[in-house]
Parts: structure tokens; sequence; C-alpha cells
């Protein structure tokens, strides 16, 4: 039995309506796609669906009590609570520089989370 979704392509401002065919787990048409990058999206987001995971930590002697975050690359949208609910606990010491690693392959799914910013110890 053939199931479709749908998508709104975020690729490009376009913003392209997609459906996407299935049949179980695999794709086997994509339609209504004006280029081949809104494809891969539909196709990733029907089979795959992965965010990028923005947040922040406690910072200690830095000039602010929270440091933004992010995963270097998108995580499995499944994995995203767990993610966010290690970076509950983490605590960082300042000084920090932008694109330290704070949390090295977090939750297994071989991406870093990186700091957004650098900040100075404070004095």
């Amino acid at each position: 039995m053939t199931e479709e979704k749908e998508f709104i392509c975020i690729v490009c401002p376009k913003g392209c309506n997609i459906t996407v065919a299935m049949e179980g787990e695999h794709v086997t048409e994509v339609k209504d796609s004006s280029c081949p990058r809104g494809d891969k999206y539909a196709t990733d987001e029907a089979t795959d669906p992965k965010r990028l995971v923005f947040s922040t930590v406690r910072l200690e002697r830095g000039p602010t009590r929270m440091l933004p975050v992010r995963t270097r690359e998108a995580v499995p949208r499944g994995k995203v609570t767990a993610v966010m609910q290690k970076l509950a606990a983490v605590v960082v010491d300042a000084p920090v520089v932008m694109g330290d690693v704070i949390l090295d392959d977090v939750c297994g799914t071989g991406t870093d989370v990186v700091a957004s910013w650098s900040v100075e110890r404070r004095a």
C-alpha cells in the first residue's frame, strides 16, 4: 500500500509543497519538487529526519550565566530530547572560544556540541 506524506521544502525561499510516495519505509516517488535539493530534503524528512540543536549551558566565571551552544551537525530527530537533557547538566568554566567542543559525540550521534560565542573569564 502506497502512503503519501506532504512537506514544505525549507531549502530555499520558494517553499515548494512536495509530496513523497512511500512503500513501507522506502520512497518510491517525489512529486512537485522544483529542484534536486528539494527531492533530497523531502526524501530525508520522510526516511530519516534530522535537526540542528541550539540551546544554552550554564557558564561559571563568565560575564553571563549562560553560554549559547549548538550541534555541529544535525542529529536524528528522535535524539533531540536526549541531547537537550544532556545539555541541562553541563556546566562550562570561562574562558570559552567560539567553536570549542563542549560535548563530544553527544548521545552517540557522531556530532559534537560546540560553543556559539566566545566569552572571557570574569575579572
